[in-house]
């Protein structure tokens, strides 16, 4: 492994190339890392906080793959900045170890493009945590800044309900109401704020903070969270036929588990449709859920079990797959009396995102859509709020 600091650099229009990862995540490394450097060498901005960012973001891709959690769905490609998925990079660092980027370790052989493009995208914020959570102090002048740059760009055309809106991160200018505190508790030396989120009636799935009450909302207002389309939220793999797999033209494939039915696996898909950044408390530490499977109370690696499963025949061995796999066995046996050792952390409630309209929903059997609708704002502020770190520190997470 190549340890990359300031004394051994690595170029970094060379990293796709020559960043030193095991051999077995290589090309999936390289392929998103790719991508990366293609984007920032077309908007490179020579400032400290571009660079850290960038650095940030290819750090985040490989850890990603060496944890067999690819980016979520709502991660792009041409806007990979923006985009970037959250996670903790000291824990990032710890998994890396020698192959982990710091921004001294590249030599940035990439020169600036247009100033006032390179501004306008490292003053971007990397994706925020799933629930931003108002610190002890907060620059109000920053956060309108934000607000007002996001209000002049030219709208675009209204094409009905877009992925994005259906994102569990919070939107990108996130905006709140600093006269209305929905939280503030002292801790220690600490005064812990949580400002209301704006709006306070959600208009979109996106939207739906630690701060909704759905006792304020109207049975029309529930209604019109549901998209005008349906969109698909599973990882792209999932929507191409396998064979040995079965196919639904809404939910994708159908990945078999020993024990349940075909209707009892599709029924999941469709309240669990979108599975986004789980993690599992192992002896008191939170790690990635997908690279260990809970087999009768042993938490066993999935590299180490994976041919042995029954299922192994027909599912292919990529990440993506055993993603899916992993979380769909865990819920199925949850919801069917099997309790596991080692829990999820946080929560994770059915309908957590409605991927199609209501009328897709009862075309399908599932005909209290205004319940289902309730369903998926208590399942999105139970999800955000017991993975809030304010809340948490003070034991008001659930």
């Amino acid at each position: 492994m190549g340890v990359y600091n300031s004394l051994n650099k690595i170029k970094f229009t060379s990293i796709s190339e020559r960043y030193q990862v095991p051999r077995r995540y290589r090309a999936s490394v390289s392929e998103l890392h790719a991508s990366l450097i293609s984007y920032v060498c077309n908007h490179f901005s020579n400032t400290l906080k571009y660079k850290q960012q960038v650095t940030d973001a290819l750090n985040i891709l490989t850890y990603c793959v060496l944890e067999n959690e690819t980016p979520p769905f709502d991660w792009s490609k041409s806007s990979p900045l923006n985009t970037m998925p959250d996670f903790n990079m000291d824990n990032v660092a710890k998994i890396l170890g020698g192959i982990y980027l710091t921004v001294d370790g590249i030599d940035w052989d990439v020169s600036p493009t247009d100033i006032s493009n390179s501004m306008k995208i490292s003053d971007s914020p990397v994706e925020p945590a799933p629930q931003p959570a108002a610190k002890i102090k907060v620059n109000k002048d920053i956060s309108q800044n934000m607000i007002t740059s996001a209000s002049i760009e030219k709208p675009s055309i209204d094409e009905g309900t877009q992925k994005e809106d259906l994102y569990i991160r919070s939107p990108i200018y996130p905006r709140f109401d600093y006269s209305k505190p929905w939280l503030s508790q002292q801790d220690g030396p600490d005064k812990l704020v949580i400002y209301t989120t704006l709006p306070e009636i959600p208009t979109k799935q996106n939207e739906i903070s630690v701060t909704t009450e759905v006792s304020m909302m109207s049975d029309a207002e529930l209604m019109k969270l549901y998209p005008t389309r349906l969109i698909r939220t599973r990882a792209a793999a999932m929507y191409e036929a396998v064979d040995g797999l079965k196919y639904d033209s809404d939910v994708g494939l159908i990945l078999p588990v020993e024990g349940f039915t075909e209707d009892q696996l599709v029924d999941n898909v469709i309240r669990y449709p979108h599975l986004y950044k789980l993690q599992r408390v192992v002896d008191g530490n939170v790690q990635s859920f997908y690279t260990h499977i809970e087999i009768d109370g042993e938490l066993i690696p999935v590299d180490d079990c994976w041919d042995s499963l029954p299922e192994s025949s027909v599912i292919p061995k990529q990440s993506e797959f055993i993603k899916e796999y992993v979380v769909r066995r865990y819920l199925l046996e949850e919801e069917n009396g099997i309790q596991h050792k080692y829990s999820m952390y946080g929560t994770l409630l059915p309908y957590l995102t409605l991927f199609m309209p209501s009328t897709q929903y009862i075309s399908r059997g599932y005909i209290d859509v205004l319940s289902i609708a309730r369903s998926c704002v208590e399942s999105r502020v139970s999800f955000k709020r017991s993975r809030n770190p304010i809340l948490r520190r003070l034991n008001l997470s659930v």
